[in-house]
């Protein structure tokens, strides 16, 4: 499920990069600190890492259909990881806890 996480979160913040694109320019010093982070690092993605990632997930999806051929649910957890604690600094500034925004996306 490694590579699902990883092609999962290429797509969902190059996505975000794209859409927000005219506020990452015109509104940065607005943004906090954690956005500001992520959007930076969603910009490092290329077309190529976006195309294999969803390649991955088309090849993610045929292995799911060929589970749900021989089972009727799969029983995950709901969520990742638990909320984590939203500070009041965290409200102005961002959290910055880039791993714990990562894992609770997935």
């Amino acid at each position: 499920m490694e590579e699902v996480r990883v092609a999962h979160l290429i797509c969902i913040l190059s996505e975000m990069r794209d859409f927000l694109q005219p506020d990452f320019n015109t509104h940065f010093q607005q943004m906090n600190l954690e956005t500001r982070l992520i959007l930076a690092l969603a910009s490092q993605f290329t077309a190529l890492d976006y195309i294999k990632a969803n390649r991955q997930r088309t090849r993610s999806m045929s292995f799911l259909r060929e589970i749900f051929a021989n089972v009727n649910c799969i029983l995950t957890p709901a969520t990742a990881c638990t909320a984590p604690r939203i500070d009041d600094s965290d409200l102005l500034m961002g959290n910055g806890d880039l791993l714990t925004t990562i894992r609770a996306i997935r």
